[in-house]
């Protein structure tokens, strides 16, 4: 069980604090360049998807490209917080 300190991180059981998976994606996006599914996968989580619906909720735009057949990656355009 986490609990919620406040301040965009979590306390799990132990008490230690981990990443919100929005703070994971801001992470990977943040530096403007193209992130494969398979990136996204291993530094946000395999439910990065919907922390990226989340995050679009914010106001975040992110573009998605295809690379290849089943290839898509990601790119963040802005980041702006929103009253929700």
């Amino acid at each position: 069980m986490c609990r919620d300190l406040g301040n965009g991180t979590r306390s799990n059981a132990r008490g230690v604090s981990e990443m919100t998976m929005i703070e994971k994606l801001a992470m990977v996006l943040e530096d403007g360049q193209w992130h494969s599914t398979a990136e996204m996968v291993e530094q946000v989580g395999h439910r990065f998807s919907a922390t990226l619906h989340r995050a679009k909720q914010q106001g975040w735009q992110v573009d998605k490209r295809q690379s290849d057949v089943r290839v898509f990656e990601y790119r963040l355009i802005t980041r702006t917080a929103s009253a929700k």
